[in-house]
């Protein structure tokens, strides 16, 4: 990788907070920064991205609402 990952931003989601991933970010000294609770527009860009790669990259964006 070109450069260090230095922060690890994050919403919510309990997949963040596991045991697993948090000693991960802690081995390869990554900060985690979870979003504060009733913040959606912090996650805009990357929502935007995501859905801006489904409708161009993807044949069935349909696969994503299984």
């Amino acid at each position: 990788m070109p450069f260090p990952i230095q922060r690890f931003q994050t919403d919510r989601g309990t997949e963040f907070f596991a045991e697993k991933v948090q000693k991960l970010f802690m081995q390869f000294n990554i900060k985690f920064r979870p979003n504060k609770p009733g913040s959606p527009h912090l996650n805009g860009k990357v929502e935007h991205s995501q859905k801006t790669d489904k409708t161009e990259f993807l044949c069935d964006p349909e696969h994503f609402k299984r």
